[in-house]
């Protein structure tokens, strides 16, 4: 079983990645002294998690209500979050409760803004079943509903008091959310680790087969990076955490753009945004252009897209979607007094920051991606 520590702020917790662990919730929760007494516990999922594995947990804890939502990102929206509260306020929660979020990014993301606020905070334990919520959206307390004028504007910083990894839900995950979550598995090796990108091009074959073993490394090398990163700067303040939007600045407009209505996946957005963001670095002298191509390669190999979609076209002229995305673009959580900040890459494995950089490159790189759907 891999174990990791992390230690942001005053909440300290530990993430524990292990295959069956959906087995052992009692006995593991009681390793790691969490008591459950006769505290209500709250279970908030989805549709599709909660027929698949809600029965199991049941059998295991004496559940009072489960708040089954529907799957996907819409559900990251004040109606629900209200509908939350409304439930669990009517069962009347206490301080000593708990909640679980029991599935995805969405769920995770919900889930820990309802935790970190209602009675002004309570337990929160994250049980992640995709790929990109086991690697990513449960590590580092980041919590968050969207709104029309972008994603994850609306949030908190909130750690969980545990985060419990178990790769066999990846079993039953549809290829394409499985694949979604490769981009920000790729994101890692960029960022940080070059020794990782090297291991991933190498292992490409295991991971699209779901090869268990495999997949833990990865997921633990992934969890390894972000709670190093999450250590160094919890609430984002310095400039460590913020490596970890690397490709999501343009990702996030493009999903904007796509009004989360599950055409474009999070992952799917940011495997773009990674490689416009490749190609503003190349213009501007940072990375090498055999550097850009063989990260492109590997996004490929691993089945997610290089370009924008073809459907963002449906609506609007190319000059439209131009305007329509640059509009996105000022509301990136990123945006200061300083202007907006890239994350880009001077090598693979290293990423920095940049804000002096002129509309007028940004739009450039985002015409070159609006032209290319007509050969798409």
């Amino acid at each position: 079983m891999f174990e990791i520590s992390l230690k942001p702020s005053n909440r300290n917790h530990n993430v524990v990645i292990e295959s069956g662990l959906s087995n052992k919730f009692v006995s593991l929760l009681s390793a790691f002294h969490i008591t459950l007494n006769n505290k209500k516990i709250f279970v908030i999922t989805d549709e599709t998690v909660a027929s698949l594995y809600l029965p199991q947990l049941e059998q295991q804890l004496a559940i009072h209500t489960s708040i089954i939502l529907p799957p996907g990102e819409a559900t990251k929206s004040f109606y629900w979050l209200e509908n939350i509260y409304e439930t669990l306020l009517s069962h009347h929660i206490q301080r000593d409760s708990l909640i679980i979020a029991l599935g995805g990014g969405v769920v995770g993301d919900i889930a820990g803004l309802v935790a970190s606020t209602i009675l002004r905070g309570v337990q929160l334990i994250q049980i992640p079943t995709t790929l990109l919520s086991q690697i990513d959206s449960s590590i580092g307390g980041k919590t968050a509903i969207n709104t029309k004028y972008g994603k994850n504007l609306i949030g908190t910083f909130y750690q969980p008091d545990m985060v419990i990894i178990d790769p066999l839900y990846l079993q039953t995950l549809p290829h394409r959310e499985f694949t979604s979550g490769l981009a920000e598995m790729v994101k890692y090796g960029l960022i940080d680790d070059l020794d990782f990108f090297i291991w991933l091009e190498n292992n490409i074959d295991d991971i699209l087969s779901l090869n268990i073993n495999i997949l833990k490394q990865a997921i633990y090398k992934c969890c390894q990076i972000k709670t190093k990163i999450v250590d160094q700067d919890s609430y984002e303040t310095k400039n460590q955490r913020i490596m970890l939007n690397f490709g999501h600045t343009f990702g996030h407009i493009l999903e904007a753009e796509s009004m989360y209505d599950g055409r474009l996946l999070h992952g799917e957005a940011v495997s773009i945004g990674m490689c416009q963001a490749c190609d503003l670095s190349q213009k501007l002298g940072l990375l090498e252009k055999s550097d850009s191509i063989r990260i492109k390669t590997l996004l490929s190999h691993l089945g997610l897209p290089t370009q924008i979609p073809s459907f963002l076209k449906n609506y609007k002229s190319d000059d439209e979607l131009l305007h329509a995305l640059m509009q996105h673009l000022k509301h990136d959580k990123k945006n200061n007094s300083e202007g907006l900040k890239f994350i880009l890459l001077k090598g693979i494995g290293q990423a920095l920051t940049k804000t002096d950089i002129d509309k007028t490159t940004i739009k450039q790189i985002l015409e070159t991606y609006i032209q290319a759907t007509d050969k798409t």
